[in-house]
């Protein structure tokens, strides 16, 4: 049982780094951005309705909000859980084909670092749009360093109640349409972007 354990251990570390590569993150200067945006531009061929159902992965080290075409996903905040984030992150899996239209898409994700600082851990994210129908399954877009990023508006404030009230001043959500919108829309023009860099992540897997 010992052997079959440290066997399987052994496994898992090997794979660490392959993982970790996946996470991207906003550089700046010598430094990383403790908040931050990620973008890509999803182009849709068909109709929404042809792709069946429409998948997308977030694991981020911190927290994260996901917008697609300005519209925000779901009404969480402050996903996911909170994990031991030098050993692990969660991922978490939305359903995204109402946001979709065809032709161009945006995908916005809001990240920032939450427990990641008391971990020593860079703000970043892994994610993958992907699609299943009846007939075939199909990838969009997985992290890479052809998408961009910007730091965003959030700053850190050093109290999680101040935290909490920063972000419930400056999010300013209305409701529109049975969907939470920002006020004026969450898009690209919002941040200075660039492309982002795969993060230097430590001990880190899904």
């Amino acid at each position: 049982m010992f052997r079959k354990t440290a066997v399987l251990l052994a496994l898992a570390f090997a794979f660490l780094p392959a993982v970790a590569q996946d996470f991207v993150g906003c550089r700046l200067g010598d430094g990383w951005a403790e908040t931050l945006m990620l973008r890509k531009k999803i182009i849709l061929t068909e109709e929404p309705p042809y792709y069946g159902s429409v998948y997308l992965d977030v694991a981020s080290v911190g927290y994260h909000e996901v917008y697609v075409n300005g519209m925000k996903v779901g009404d969480f905040v402050m996903q996911p859980a909170v994990s031991q984030l030098d050993v692990m992150a969660l991922e978490v899996q939305y359903r995204i084909r109402k946001y979709l239209k065809k032709g161009e898409n945006e995908l916005l994700l809001w990240i920032g670092q939450g427990w990641g600082r008391v971990y020593g851990q860079t703000a970043a994210a892994s994610a993958k749009v992907w699609w299943s129908n009846t007939r075939e399954i199909g990838d969009f877009a997985e992290t890479d360093t052809s998408w961009e990023a910007s730091p965003s508006g959030y700053s850190y404030t050093g109290s999680l109640h101040r935290q909490l009230a920063t972000y419930a001043v400056r999010r300013r959500a209305v409701r529109c349409s049975g969907k939470i919108r920002m006020e004026g829309g969450i898009t690209g023009s919002d941040g200075d972007w660039r492309y982002c860099r795969y993060a230097r992540l430590h001990r880190l897997f899904l």
